[in-house]
């Protein structure tokens, strides 16, 4: 829409808000205003109102404020509307220009039509001599269209004959078998457009992806997805290996006795860690309901964190331990640790293996922490080697 017909069109809505003047004689108190199909007008016509019909005869221009707005007359001009709903069935000579909530195209217009509106229907009964500008939520283009269209929409579908290219800006566009257009189709969109085998384009389709759709599906984005997998799994790696270190720095008669207990009744720590991750989250709910229970909710889930990470590390050195028993368990300990870590995570790596072997180790290392305390009687040569 040029840029003189919106300045005319805000002129025209101060003007007739000011003098309250319709040309028509037939509004009433009600705010409806109705030129009847008897009625010609030899002039530019203007009105507004709650519900404006027009289906006489005007040659000039229509110019219409309203709620809703009827229009199946002839217009031998153009027609300017702001409305709320409109519906156009009549024939318009020249050009059509309307802003509104919701629009509804049946008739025939002779040259352009220039919508900015929420939704748009134009009707397989409506023709379009020229061009088409759309700006739209929503927009069903189911018309004769005799050159070209702009669309800037969410949503577009095309199931007619366009005569020459269409240019959209759109978030999706689909075009139905009978969908001919004899131009070409050039989008700009995140999604590639749905067309029909049996939809005819003359000069083909071009999509253009906008920047961020290139930066999450291109070979960058592929190459920044590997490289946060990677940091992610070094991140952890190296997160485990200093919790494991401080574990035998500080806490070594605590590995001994749980590392005994997994070996003398894996069992048991299975079902015991099974029990413990059923225990753990319910209780945090539980405390989490209640208002004053909240920080010690969060308290125990820090814990439970924590916990988790401990877990592991009872597993990979009791797995460690079976698999590298000719060598000294205490005095190379830091050499199980890490060879341990370095097998558990390349495991981790293979699907579903990756993830039977994570929660195996949660469970056991769980389990074994529970039957080693439960047990720290009966460890008692355990105990007498850490000087306990």
């Amino acid at each position: 829409m040029r840029l003189y017909s919106f300045t005319f069109f805000i002129l025209l809505i101060y003007i007739t808000t000011l003098y309250g003047r319709n040309d028509d004689n037939s509004s009433n108190e009600e705010g409806i205003v109705v030129l009847s199909s008897t009625q010609i007008v030899n002039n530019d016509y203007f009105a507004y109102g709650k519900n404006v019909e027009i289906s006489g005869t005007v040659n000039g221009d229509v110019y219409v404020l309203g709620g809703q707005v009827l229009f199946d007359g002839k217009v031998n001009g153009d027609i300017i509307a702001l409305a709320g709903s409109i519906e156009i069935a009549g024939i318009v000579s020249h050009n059509v220009r309307i802003m509104a909530a919701q629009a509804s195209i049946s008739g025939q217009i002779g040259r352009n039509l220039t919508g900015v509106t929420a939704t748009i229907d134009i009707s397989p009964s409506a023709v379009i001599g020229n061009n088409a500008v759309i700006i739209s939520g929503n927009a069903d283009l189911e018309s004769i269209i005799k050159n070209n269209v702009r669309l800037y929409t969410s949503n577009v579908r095309i199931s007619d004959h366009i005569g020459g290219n269409v240019m959209a800006h759109v978030g999706k566009i689909r075009l139905t078998s009978k969908a001919n257009i004899g131009g070409s189709l050039e989008y700009w969109s995140n999604k590639d457009a749905l067309i029909d085998s049996s939809t005819h384009i003359e000069q083909g389709v071009k999509h253009h992806p906008p920047f961020f759709y290139n930066l999450f599906h291109g070979k960058w984005a592929k190459i920044l997805k590997i490289s946060s997998k990677l940091a992610t799994f070094l991140m952890n790696f190296c997160y485990s290996l200093t919790i494991g270190i401080i574990m035998i720095r500080y806490f070594r008669y605590r590995i001994d006795r749980t590392l005994n207990a997994m070996n003398q009744t894996p069992l048991q720590a299975l079902i015991a860690g099974g029990v413990l991750l059923l225990i753990l989250p319910l209780a945090c709910l539980l405390l989490i309901v209640t208002v004053l229970g909240v920080p010690f909710a969060l308290t125990l889930l820090s814990l439970t964190v924590v916990t988790f990470y401990t877990a592991k590390i009872f597993f990979i050195l009791w797995v460690s331990k079976i698999l590298l028993h000719r060598f000294d368990f205490q005095r190379y300990i830091y050499h199980y640790l890490l060879c341990g870590l370095i097998i558990y995570f390349l495991l981790t790596l293979i699907p579903y293996i990756g993830v039977v072997l994570s929660l195996s180790a949660l469970l056991l290392g769980l389990g074994g922490m529970i039957v080693g305390k439960m047990k720290r009687g009966d460890n008692k040569e355990v105990d007498k080697k850490m000087g306990k």
